[in-house]
């Protein structure tokens, strides 16, 4: 299986806060069954270390400790890939970076290649967030949105989802959605886009190694039973090893 999100690099932010934390999460992912880990860390533009350090200075921060984990899995002898990846906070900060950059790129996308794996607030605006995935395309990015069934908007409105989908961006579902672990209401708003075929991706959103750990074998066995016997091979693996390998790739069953 491959897992496109993830906060399991090591004192980054409000994941794994410490290596222990991190060699336990990666240990626990490889033995239920994951090939391949994103180390997507939460990225605003507008607070925080990365609007301290500036995205230069950050990026060789988070390159050192990606290989620092690297090298602890090696030693552990712990069988996980770790890719680069980034969950960018959309918001006008990130936009005026991107004017300011004279360059058309954003650190870390997800395995140094077109996509991204974008999340907003949870009390965004459907104008916004439709507005800042309209942005973020024209400037030629293949866009995942992370957990959209947790933002208060489409759990209001589930008519934005087919927006969005018919757009070509990919809707990521958290495995915490499905255990009713977010609310109903987020867990309803998952089951309708497993059920209706518009998710692309589900995976952990892995924060610590016990409350919200990267496993996923049970999820591969939740969305084999209830949603199609090869939904688990489109969700956990097709569908992400796609996007790891830049190709545009089916969205749906």
């Amino acid at each position: 299986m491959i897992d496109l999100h993830s906060h399991i690099l090591p004192g980054m932010d409000d994941g794994a806060a410490s290596m222990d934390d991190a060699v336990e999460m990666a240990r626990l992912a490889a033995a239920a069954g994951t090939k391949t880990i994103a180390a997507t860390v939460h990225g605003d533009f507008s607070r925080g270390r990365l609007r301290r350090l500036g995205s230069e200075r950050y990026m060789e921060y988070y390159t050192e400790k990606l290989e620092a984990f690297r090298k602890e899995l090696k030693k552990q002898k712990i069988q996980l890939k770790v890719v680069q990846g980034m969950e960018i906070l959309v918001n006008e900060a990130l936009f005026c970076y991107l004017r300011a950059s004279f360059r058309n790129s954003l650190p870390f996308s997800l395995n140094g290649g077109r996509w991204v794996l974008a999340e907003f607030e949870f009390d965004v605006s459907r104008g916004w967030m439709q507005e800042g995935l309209e942005r973020l395309a024209q400037r030629g990015w293949k866009i995942v949105l992370a957990h959209p069934e947790r933002y208060d908007c489409i759990k209001r409105d589930l008519d934005i989802l087919y927006s969005l989908y018919d757009a070509g961006v990919v809707l990521q579902v958290n495995k915490g959605s499905l255990a009713g672990e977010f609310g109903q209401r987020a867990y309803r708003t998952a089951d309708l886009m497993l059920r209706e075929g518009i998710a692309g991706i589900v995976a952990s959103d892995a924060h610590d190694p016990v409350l919200r750990n990267p496993e996923l074998d049970e999820t591969a066995d939740l969305l084999n039973l209830y949603y199609g016997h090869d939904a688990a091979e489109i969700l956990l693996r097709k569908n992400p090893g796609r996007i790891l390998g830049n190709s545009g790739g089916d969205r749906n069953r």
